[in-house]
């Protein structure tokens, strides 16, 4: 069984399911569909017999009901004229049906600015601040697997849209953008509608902006960067700007030509009203490129075709060149379908990584993905490791990125591997700048669910990071010989870029100006993040009205709470337990950097929670509140990071964030809006115990936005303790003890019985006073001598190994990079 498909009367989604996992499927059905059902059918491809299937759980309908036909609709309904049902004011005029039988929402439509793409693009204008335009179609796009097969207005082929044709020269991240007429500041009840198609496995980015300028700044308002499959989505975005603004819709090229994206049915309510003029023109200080005669200055770049460009321009995620060739050099993405691109295998390692071009040409023996990412075919490279060579513990395997020269705030790097096998060591990324040792970005933890399939990795990198390269690092852990290793493909940087300089005073709504003259949003200022590169986003002389802590010092004004089980730790260098907590602060990036962190070991179970109290903050009528915070949560046991406000001291929590899942060891950054609240109020962090002890969670430089005043006063305080927070973890019944090594659960008449039930005992440690010898559970003991005879065999055999294999040479040290063909090993060269 190797696919799932689920039809209605209206569309087919095909989703590929990854082997060993439940995945949330959603399908939308058409409004005003009658009589339909759905039928899921499970098709069987396998041509031999083996173990493998489907399995399904869990089926829900939601949303489905129409509500009663009433008399009298409630403020902000209107009412159908046949059926009598209300349906909100913003679905009025927005392209979908919403009164069976009679259509009479999509009727009264002449307030609103409506854009079916029928006749023409109406009043939308391609940019000429992009790579390329946006296509009228209708249709399919040309594409196999990607782009929609009719519009949304008449759900036909002969029906049209706009979409972005992403094959032929277009490069991976280029974009195409196009904008709206001006739309007059200060609007009242303004609200843009449209349909949106992204299907394709490569899929890149739908972004919606609003700018000020023509060629200024753009603010972000809603993204989209994921595969929906076949339907045509809906969004409704608010619009309010200060100034008169535009939005411009932004479609950008994912890693491969799959991606297709497309928009239709687009429209404004009455309160986007027309501001009857053209927006102002930003002038940028460092004009893209320059023209001068014969050779470039030696400060400049040369183009390919003899254009030349600054030489700060070399690789800084900037287009600067016509034909790109100023980041030939240094591509944002490699699939390594030709060659290497760029990156390089280091000298100062082990052995190399090597290319896999088809499972054709692979050894019969070789168990590693039979597909690569980028295509999901067995005709697609990647790269890879395998522990079938002769075992030398603690191998090393490099590649080290081309130098890139700066790397903005929002900088990522992201990656595709698979494990394949038996555990074979450790997957690393690394950082490294001039006159700096390689410091660790990600290490990949593994766990049943990561093998053999392709996994994502992510790693993020500073903000104003200069002349760095990423390097990729495997480990050889193996003491034997066998089939397993590692495969990566598709890497990728994004939003990389920094913003050129415009003129002083003239950004966006809602943002600061950086010394150097580039923009950066306003609600980042002073959160212990680098968003201008010369610092002055983050002097201590623009930061007096914000509340900060970097914990450098204690633990400022945050307080351990009584009302939960454990206290938060104040901590610099790591947390003493292997695979989780991190290994330097956030504030100063090294071991003597302090933070706060929840220490899980012994004796904390799963589910005891440790709370941090805030000061007091005053009621907030019109000021915005926003607290900024960095955390780390590394470890297969993560529990959860909960933040929440409360008005009484032991009072009910209200819950306004939290982050249930382990990301790998690095520092995340959160923004956390505190809302509107009518009295005093204090912002309380809870850090909850996982299932295991691999589950420290951490938090540093925590910054509260001017809108956060002190109340100057206590909130009042009540009797008794009001727990609203959430105990996930509670694998054991109220009559069962949980044994600490496995979290297995055995029955309390067997805790102090002089049996060793749980695999170490722990059931025979919890203050056990009697003298009874212990005995050890049979089974475990007989497990226990397997494992030591089959390690002593084990040795055996390896020392034979070592005596009749030479050892081999190591390669000289030192970070030489040296350009080799992807194709041959170190004896070919």
């Amino acid at each position: 069984m190797e696919t799932l498909n689920i039809f209605t009367k209206s569309w087919t989604n095909i989703q590929p399911f990854l082997p060993g996992m439940l995945i949330l499927m959603e399908i939308y059905v058409d409004p005003c569909v009658e009589n339909f059902q759905i039928l899921m059918i499970g098709e069987d491809k396998q041509k031999l017999p083996q173990e493998g299937g489907i399995a399904i759980d869990d089926v829900e309908f939601k949303d489905c009901a129409f509500g009663p036909g009433q008399g009298t609709c409630g403020s902000g309904y209107q009412q159908c004229s046949v059926s009598n049902v209300c349906y909100s004011n913003d679905y009025q005029c927005d392209f979908t049906n919403d009164c069976c039988g009679s259509g009479s929402d999509e009727t009264a439509c002449g307030n609103y600015n409506r854009c079916d793409f029928q006749n023409g693009l109406c009043d939308w204008t391609q940019l000429n601040d992009d790579d390329f335009d946006w296509r009228r179609n209708k249709g399919g796009t040309g594409t196999d697997n990607t782009g929609p097969d009719y519009d949304h207005t008449t759900g036909t082929v002969d029906g049209y849209y706009i979409y972005i044709e992403i094959s032929g020269d277009i490069k991976i991240t280029e974009k195409a953008r196009i904008a709206s007429y001006t739309i007059a500041r200060n609007p009242s009840n303004c609200q843009i509608r449209f349909w949106y198609h992204m299907k394709g496995n490569f899929i890149g980015a739908l972004t919606v902006f609003t700018r000020e300028q023509i060629n200024g700044p753009l603010t972000q308002l809603w993204q989209q960067t994921q595969d929906m499959r076949d339907p045509w989505m809906f969004v409704a975005l608010d619009l309010h700007r200060e100034n008169d603004f535009q939005v411009v819709f932004q479609g950008s090229r994912g890693i491969s030509v799959v991606g297709d994206i497309s928009l239709d049915d687009i429209s404004f309510t009455p309160g986007c009203t027309a501001a009857g003029r053209n927006l102002p023109t930003a002038t940028t200080i460092r004009p893209p490129f320059t023209l001068p005669g014969g050779e470039c200055d030696p400060s400049f770049y040369q183009c390919v075709t003899g254009q030349c460009v600054r030489g700060d321009a070399y690789c800084d995620f900037h287009y600067d060149c016509f034909d790109g060739s100023d980041e030939s050099d240094c591509p944002v993405v490699c699939g390594f379908e030709f060659g290497l691109c760029g990156w390089n295998q280091m000298k100062d390692d082990e052995f190399d990584w090597k290319a896999r071009e088809s499972a054709s040409e692979m050894d019969l023996n070789y168990n590693g993905p039979v597909n690569d990412h980028t295509y999901n075919s067995p005709q697609g490279n990647y790269m890879y490791v395998v522990g079938t060579q002769v075992p030398l513990k603690d191998r090393k395997a490099r590649l080290i990125s081309p130098v890139f020269h700066t790397a903005s705030r929002a900088c990522k790097f992201t990656f595709w591997y698979n494990m394949f096998g038996i555990e074979y060591g450790d997957l690393e990324v690394y950082i490294k700048t001039p006159g700096d040792d390689m410091r660790r970005l990600r290490k990949e933890l593994d766990g049943f669910g990561q093998y053999n399939k392709w996994n994502l990795g992510e790693a993020d990198i500073d903000a104003c990071t200069a002349e760095f390269q990423i390097i990729v690092e495997v480990e050889d852990t193996l003491i034997v010989p066998v089939q397993s290793g590692f495969a990566i493909d598709d890497f990728l940087f994004s939003d990389c870029e920094v913003p050129l300089p415009v003129l002083s005073g003239t950004c966006g709504a809602q943002q600061t100006q950086c010394s150097n003259g580039v923009c950066y949003p306003a609600n980042q200022q002073c959160d212990f993040a680098l968003d201008c590169c010369d610092g002055t986003d983050e002097l201590p002389s623009h930061c007096t009205s914000y509340n900060m802590c970097n914990f450098e010092s204690g633990m400022c004004d945050w307080t351990n709470l009584n009302d939960d089980e454990f206290d938060w730790t104040w901590n610099k260098g790591g947390t003493g337990s292997g695979g989780t907590g991190p290994g330097a602060d956030h504030t100063l990036g090294t071991s003597e950097g302090y933070y706060m962190y929840i220490e899980v070991d012994r004796p904390r179970r799963p589910g005891d929670r440790a709370r941090l109290g805030s000061y007091y903050i005053l009621k907030q009528i019109t000021e915005t509140c926003t607290m900024r915070l960095f955390y780390h949560v590394e470890g297969i046991g993560i529990g959860e990071l909960v933040v929440y406000t409360r008005t009484e001291v032991n009072g009910p929590l209200t819950k306004v964030w939290s982050q249930v899942q382990q990301r790998g060891d690095n520092w995340f950054y959160a923004s956390i809006g505190l809302g509107i609240e009518t009295t005093a109020f204090q912002v309380v962090i809870e850090g909850i115990r996982g299932i295991t002890e691999d589950g420290d969670i951490s938090i540093d430089d925590i910054s509260f936005t001017p809108g956060c005043r002190a109340a100057g006063y206590d909130i009042p305080v009540v009797s008794t303790v009001a727990y609203t927070g959430t105990q996930s973890f509670q694998p054991c019944e109220s009559n069962e003890f949980l044994c600490y090594e496995d979290y297995s659960c055995v029955s309390n008449s067997r805790v102090c019985n002089g049996v060793f039930d749980c695999p170490q005992g722990s059931d025979e440690d919890q203050g056990c006073s009697s003298s009874k010898p212990v005995e050890k559970n049979p089974n475990a003991l007989a497990i226990s001598m397997g494992v030591i005879f089959g390690t002593i065999g084990l040795v055996i055999i390896v020392g034979g190994v070592y005596f009749f294999v030479s050892k081999r040479n190591s390669k000289p040290s030192g970070l030489v990079q040296h350009q080799v063909d992807p194709y041959k090993s170190h004896s070919d060269i």
